[in-house]
């Protein structure tokens, strides 16, 4: 483990680690398997022969079957979006590339039940950015523009099984970057194709203040989100006000039994700002949030956790 970089690592039902990472047994990504009683196996090569692989996500399921996804670079050729899988009994299938990403970044993965897994990615074509999603498999089709690519930086896509389908969320800027004006937008994908597509949240953020004559050059959104599941959960943080002191606040939206999102803010006391979500999850009508708070224009000093319900 001490040569592991960018490690991921998930857990099933029947308590069996996976953990990927680059460098376990050599050049290259690699995965590993603990079994309770049997130890660790031996690690199994999941990246290409002859490439670096960068940015890994991992996706585990109850059952234990597993999907990664990430980076592939090889010298002197543009990087491509590779996967690979394996069934229950841990045994990988041979890495392969998702057909028609081109220029992918920030790669994400989920498994859907009883279902091939999902994969979703920020897409960087002639200057311009979207966002991707596709099925992965034999029957798998041409990836479906879940955020046509435009002009607009776009935050990278967060993925979550979402019953037989997966949900993928992303941010993306109103109009012009300029005019401070953000929301956030999650798609099921279901069976290869686009089930719907909602608005979770809308949002206005302050100026950004520059001396006249400068030129400004805008990120994505300034949303910080997790994403959760089984039922598909979103937790963010975001910048409010307008005055020169840091604030933020911790907002949470879950999916109700009529398919509508409803952004609710989290209790945040006088004097705290919120820092970073951590995780969000739970059953329908269930759902935990993990964030952390502290002093203004300071270092977070608490872990919160909430539940809300109905």
């Amino acid at each position: 483990g001490s040569t592991m970089r960018q490690p991921q690592a998930g857990i099933d039902d029947r308590s069996r680690v996976t953990v990927v990472g680059r460098g376990l047994a050599g050049p290259g990504l690699w995965a590993l398997r603990y079994e309770p009683g049997r130890g660790w196996r031996p690690p199994a090569r999941v990246g290409p022969d002859g490439a670096t692989v960068d940015a890994p996500e991992l996706a585990v399921t109850r059952d234990g079957r597993a999907a990664i996804v990430g980076l592939a670079k090889r010298q002197g050729r543009p990087r491509t979006l590779v996967w690979a899988a394996s069934g229950p009994s841990g045994a990988w299938s041979p890495p392969r590339e998702v057909p028609g990403a081109v220029g992918p970044r920030y790669p994400a993965v989920a498994i859907p039940d009883g279902g091939a897994p999902v994969a979703a990615w920020l897409e960087e074509r002639a200057g311009l950015q979207g966002v991707r999603v596709a099925a992965l498999g034999g029957a798998a089709g041409e990836p479906l523009d879940a955020e046509p690519s435009g002009s607009r930086p776009v935050l990278s896509p967060l993925l979550v099984p979402d019953g037989g389908g997966a949900m993928v969320a992303w941010a993306r800027w109103d109009g012009a970057p300029a005019g401070r004006r953000a929301s956030i937008w999650a798609l099921r994908f279901a069976g290869g194709a686009e089930m719907s597509l909602e608005r979770v949240a809308a949002a206005s953020f302050p100026p950004v203040p520059a001396p006249p004559g400068t030129t400004v050059l805008y990120g994505p959104p300034p949303f910080t989100i997790v994403a959760g599941g089984p039922a598909p959960a979103l937790l963010w943080v975001q910048r409010a006000g307008t005055s020169s002191r840091p604030a933020s606040q911790a907002w949470i939206s879950a999916r109700g039994a009529d398919g509508g999102w409803d952004a609710t803010p989290l209790p945040t006391p006088d004097g705290r700002v919120a820092g970073l979500p951590l995780a969000v999850g739970g059953p329908p009508g269930r759902t935990a949030a993990v964030w952390s708070e502290g002093p203004p224009g300071g270092a977070s000093d608490a872990i919160v956790v909430a539940e809300r319900r109905g």
